[in-house]
Formats: structure tokens, sequence, C-alpha cells
């Protein structure tokens, strides 16, 4: 059961992630170019197929096939631990703010440290549900309570982390202002 709560749970957040993406694909052609990535990597390529693998990796997790979750878990935690890997070189190189297209909101900048804390949380928790995932039962308990509180935590997230944004907002605006 906590392998399918942490499933869903990470795919609700990779299709919201992807949404953003596809929502607004200049910007995170943008974002793309300003990572430090080999030179036989195309951009264009990697900024127009990103988003549909988080899209199509978050449906396989929201499927409720247990082999299924499993190469879902595995593709997951293998993107997010790329991504991980390329907020950390521009961390490295001295950028501590910037723009890391994760999702939300494109256009804002987010702390490198930040990011790198979510997103070493977030593997944490794909190796948890990974490991898992081999001992899903064949037969499948009932997923709409499972489903239902995995996405209503996402969107408790996503707006806890909007309310930070507009205090911070409002804050700098004060001691600016």
């Amino acid at each position: 059961m906590v392998c399918q709560f942490l499933g869903c749970f990470v795919g609700a957040l990779l299709l919201s992630a992807a949404w953003a993406k596809v929502r607004d694909p200049g910007t995170f052609l943008e974002i793309v170019r300003t990572y430090p990535l080999p030179n036989w990597l195309p951009r264009t390529t990697l900024a127009w197929s990103l988003p549909w693998l988080e899209g199509v990796l978050g449906l396989v997790l929201l499927l409720p096939v247990g082999w299924l979750t499993s190469v879902g878990l595995a593709g997951a935690l293998t993107l997010v631990g790329l991504a991980t890997a390329a907020v950390a070189m521009r961390w490295l190189r001295g950028e501590k703010r910037f723009r890391c297209g994760c999702g939300g909101d494109l256009s804002e900048d987010q702390s490198a440290i930040e990011v790198l804390l979510r997103n070493g949380a977030l593997i944490a928790l794909l190796a948890v549900a990974l490991a898992g995932a081999s001992e899903t039962p064949g037969v499948l308990a009932p997923l709409l309570p499972v489903y239902l509180s995995a996405i209503g935590l996402l969107a408790g997230l996503k707006l806890a982390s909007a309310a930070l944004r507009a205090w911070r907002a409002i804050h700098v605006w004060k001691v600016s202002g």
C-alpha cells in the first residue's frame, strides 16, 4: 500500500511538472540551454522530449499494474537523479538561485540548495517505493483512497509552496518599499 501511495504521489508530481513545461515550451528551452550539458546532447530535442517523458512516467505510476509500477519508479528515480546532478553542477559552478525548470512557475528563480534538498527527499522516497514495489501483492487493494490521499498530499504541498512564495514576495516588498 505504501508503494502504491508513493508511486501515485510521484506520478501526480511528474504530471504536474510535465504540464508546466508543455504549457510554456519556449521558457523551458531557455532554461535547458542554461545547464552545463554535453555538447553532443541537442538542447532543443531534450527540451521537447523531457516533458513527454515525465508525463509518460507519471501516467505509468498512476496505473495499478505491479510490474509497470516498478518500471515507472525506476524511470522516475533515474530522471530525478539526472536532474539533481544537473542542478548540483550549476550549484558547484557558483549559481545559488536560478530557474531550474522543475515545474510549477518556470519563470521563478529557486534556491539551488532547496532544490537539491527537495530532490534528495524525492530520491529517497523513490528508493523506498522501488524497494517495496517487488513486494506488492498480485491482488491490488482498493486504490481510490490511496490515490486520493496521494493527490491530496501533493495539492497540500503545492498550496503550502504557493503560500510561502506569496509570503516571501510580500516580505521582500515591505523591505524594499
